[in-house]
């Protein structure tokens, strides 16, 4: 119960921030925005901005109540200005709770959250992920931390976006329910996508059975706030998105229309938003990395038809989601990269040393 009421609060704010952006970014055909955002991608939106948000309070001060008093101002600003969208919204929303869909999509968060109630944390989450992200609550970021314990150079940006929700310094004990709260949201979407796209696209219902499988497999580990876990189903379902980008339209049964769709260059701003959240999806996980590669193809494209504005703000706001991660591993590691030992621009006092970077890597390696 508690889990559920959290996860309740939790899709308040990041639908509401969600909204917000995408509100502001209408106003600027340049700007990359979702013409007809569905809710899951209005909370996700939520999600990556809240989390970008979080890693950049993290470098001047501790992520507590102070940083959660002006999420919420933001918040009142967003709703008000996005009210619109949720009042069709809730409309939309009250339609399916009142079905037999809705019922199942609620047994869906009620499986989900049992587990995030009682399961097991990931191995790594007690040697170095659950203390990253109280540092994070108590302190923000200390220079050189990676020095103390090699395992915080990592700095997963999903650390700041637990530290945000798990209630430390309001509640009786911290609550570690983001990693099931996106669990659920991506259980809901992919089982929502096989209904729509069932006869109209069949790799969009296998991505979004992907979705599925790695759940089941992993529903154990949903309480753990273990960057593996997150980044993976941010992954599904950006490939997800992308393969429902492709086929256009979920009425778009023959496949000729799916070719001219892809062959149609005004339809490119489909891709954009999950590229450009493939490059923040780096940021939660460096091991991710080869997945930025979907960020190439509506670049070359934009480039091609000489859309110049479109393609800086994409390019700006890639940047801008991937730079206080850039900015938090120089801080924490004196590294870029950590452990990657091939851009070495920075030579500040708490850097780890090379020799100490090269052994964690061929440890992960290994691993």
């Amino acid at each position: 119960v508690e889990i559920i009421i959290c996860w309740a609060y939790i899709a308040l704010v990041c639908s509401m921030i969600g909204a917000g952006i995408n509100h502001l970014a209408q106003k600027n055909k340049n700007i990359p925005s979702f013409k007809n955002m569905t809710v899951v991608q209005c909370v996700i939106t939520g999600v990556v901005t809240l989390t970008i948000y979080a890693e950049f309070f993290s470098i001047f001060y501790k992520v507590g109540i102070i940083c959660h008093v002006i999420m919420l101002v933001a918040v009142l600003i967003c709703g008000y200005f996005a009210k619109d969208y949720f009042v069709k919204m809730c409309r939309k929303l009250w339609q399916t709770v009142k079905s037999w869909e809705g019922i199942f999509y609620f047994l869906i968060i009620l499986v989900t959250a049992y587990y995030t109630s009682r399961g097991q944390f990931h191995t790594d989450t007690g040697i170095y992920h659950a203390q990253a992200i109280r540092i994070i609550e108590e302190y923000g970021l200390i220079k050189g931390l990676a020095n103390l314990q090699l395992h915080f150079g990592y700095n997963s940006a999903y650390f700041s976006f637990c530290a945000l929700f798990t209630g430390s310094g309001i509640l009786p004990s911290a609550l570690h329910a983001t990693t099931g709260f996106i669990e659920a949201v991506c259980l809901i979407y992919a089982f929502r996508n096989i209904k729509n796209y069932l006869r109209s696209s069949k790799i969009v219902v296998c991505s979004s059975i992907a979705i599925i499988v790695y759940a089941i497999v992993n529903i154990t580990g949903s309480m753990s706030p273990a960057t593996d876990y997150v980044t993976l189903f941010m992954v599904l379902y950006v490939i997800t998105e992308w393969c429902i980008a492709a086929t256009g339209n979920k009425n778009c049964n023959r496949q000729d229309n799916l070719n001219s769709y892809q062959q149609d260059t005004a339809s490119i701003d489909a891709y954009i938003m999950p590229a450009i959240m493939s490059v923040f999806i780096v940021s939660m996980k460096l091991s991710s990395g080869p997945i930025i590669l979907l960020a190439l193809y509506p670049l070359v494209i934009l480039i091609k038809d000489r859309k110049w504005m479109k393609v800086l703000w994409s390019v700006v706001l890639s940047v801008i989601s991937v730079l206080p991660y850039l900015i938090r591993n120089v801080l924490v590691s004196g590294w870029l990269l950590y452990p990657f030992d091939k851009i070495d621009i920075f030579n500040v006092e708490w850097k780890v040393p090379v020799e100490y970077l090269r052994t964690d890597a061929a440890q992960i390696a290994v691993w």
